[in-house]
């Protein structure tokens, strides 16, 4: 016994290493994840490996389906990417470091919250946010990139705090999109708040951003607005949408509605 005590002394102290605790592998195995070697399961799965009690190690647990987040080649996140695009999610949020500060930063809420919720928060949106019926895929591959964007961006400066005023009050009725569009288009403004109730027209939040879907290759501004409303039939045949006139007063309150903060959010340098 007294040559091994004499043995340990004598080694460098780098040589003598305590196992951690894994409790994952007892129930689970080890992962074979070719990306995550070095890294505990709670890398990739949250929840805590320290623990035997199942409550605690799987708090906020990360299911597989959005457990390759981290990985810059996972097929879930490049998936999350083209509908987060499609989507044009950025129009009102902040997600991996760029878009709209219209409504809540991604970034910032997705650490607060766990997949559960996430996913809930996709299927049964908020006031004010469309409705996008997604598939159980591509909600969690959604999940998947927006947990991405928020654990790989790198934090900026603080931003004062966002208040978001999803209903609008009785002042408000009188504005030109409340009486020409709110019939069938909703917006999140930054003055007023949540405008409009109707659904059948496309959700107008960020209109004026670069994050709003272009038309026809073409962001929109002032002046194609006002074509559009003209006649939108000139700009795309099989449009729906009657024409609108509006007089100078109800155009440029229009377009105030539609205006968002300069600083919008851009992809922070790598």
């Amino acid at each position: 016994m007294v040559w091994l005590i004499v043995l340990a002394l004598l080694l460098p102290a780098g040589n003598v290493k305590a196992a951690a605790f894994n409790s994952c592998v007892n129930c689970h195995g080890q992962c074979r994840a070719a990306d995550t070697a070095g890294h505990e399961c709670s890398w990739c799965h949250f929840g805590s490996a320290a623990t035997s009690r199942r409550d605690l190690a799987h708090r906020n647990l990360v299911p597989p389906s959005c457990a390759d987040f981290r990985s810059e080649s996972s097929q879930s996140v490049h998936s999350g990417a083209h509908l987060a695009e499609l989507l044009a999610c950025r129009r009102c949020h902040v997600v991996g470091g760029a878009g709209n500060r219209l409504a809540q930063n991604l970034d910032g809420a997705v650490r607060t919250l766990d997949v559960a919720q996430m996913r809930q928060a996709l299927r049964q949106p908020a006031q004010q946010m469309p409705r996008f019926n997604l598939p159980a895929h591509d909600v969690d591959s959604l999940v998947s990139y927006l947990l991405h964007g928020a654990y790989a961006s790198v934090a900026g400066s603080e931003q004062p705090p966002l208040v978001v005023h999803f209903t609008a009050d009785n002042a408000v009725a009188q504005l030109p999109f409340e009486r020409h569009c709110g019939g069938c288009h909703q917006v999140l403004s930054a003055q007023y708040g949540g405008l409009g109730t109707g659904r059948n027209g496309p959700n107008l939040s960020g209109l004026f951003s670069r994050f709003y879907p272009a038309n026809a290759e073409r962001h929109w501004n002032a002046e194609l607005l006002q074509r559009w409303l003209r006649n939108p039939r000139q700009l795309r045949p099989v449009a729906i949408m009657p024409p609108l006139q509006l007089n100078d007063d109800e155009f440029a309150g229009l377009l105030q509605t539609f205006r968002v903060a300069d600083d919008c959010h851009t992809p922070p340098a790598r």
